[in-house]
């Protein structure tokens, strides 16, 4: 089993939050963890590295103030990590292969509103890949009315809800995926998902928290 944890860290530009983050991520003995709205710029990844050592990191770069995502893989765990392109500052693609499989994460924080959200959702869309291709991330998109926030259904929900119909993509069925935010942060800030083939999901292990 594979062990995932999502986190929206809601800036991670003032170091003195590093260590009760990796304090937290520890806690849920992850072998991928990726980061959302991490707010780190190129100059501070180097320190960041030095502070999460069992890990390889890899950045998608926002600024001091906005976005940037961010995966972590635990380098005990059997990967082996073939790539990592940042496509944008919303979005990543890395590329490991475990226990023979290949696997394709888009590790992502979508834009909460504006003409952003579209051109998001293309290059997620643009990046999948058939049958090998999870997605993890907080969305800001609700798929349906049920979903436990104050979004509502838009135009946004009929793409992303697309994208998973198109591919097959599904949510782990009585999962435990953590998503995990600073108590100060509401619930609906962050929308996470991991979402995926079927026959990559049973193989996952989440925590929702």
């Amino acid at each position: 089993m594979v062990v995932l944890a999502s986190f929206n860290c809601n800036g991670l530009h003032d170091h003195r939050k590093w260590h009760p983050t990796w304090k937290l991520l520890m806690s849920t003995r992850a072998d991928i963890i990726v980061l959302q709205e991490t707010h780190l710029q190129l100059k501070q990844e180097w320190a960041f590295k030095l502070h999460a050592q069992s890990f390889d990191c890899f950045f998608s770069h926002g600024t001091s103030q906005l976005v940037g995502v961010a995966v972590m893989v635990c380098r005990n765990a059997g990967f082996t990590v073939k790539s990592f392109i940042p496509v944008s500052l919303h979005l990543g693609v890395l590329d490991i292969s475990h226990l023979k499989n290949d696997l394709h994460f888009i590790v992502c924080y979508a834009p909460s509103q504006g003409r952003e959200r579209g051109t998001f959702f293309s290059l997620v869309r643009e990046n999948i890949i058939q049958g090998s291709t999870i997605v993890m991330g907080d969305l800001n998109t609700v798929r349906t009315q049920h979903d436990h926030t104050s979004r509502k259904l838009d135009t946004m929900s009929v793409m992303w809800n697309n994208i998973c119909s198109d591919f097959d993509l599904q949510e782990p069925q009585g999962s435990n995926f953590y998503t995990y935010q600073y108590p100060t942060l509401p619930r609906q800030s962050c929308i996470n998902y991991v979402i995926g083939p079927k026959l990559l999901m049973d193989n996952m292990y989440l925590n929702s928290w």
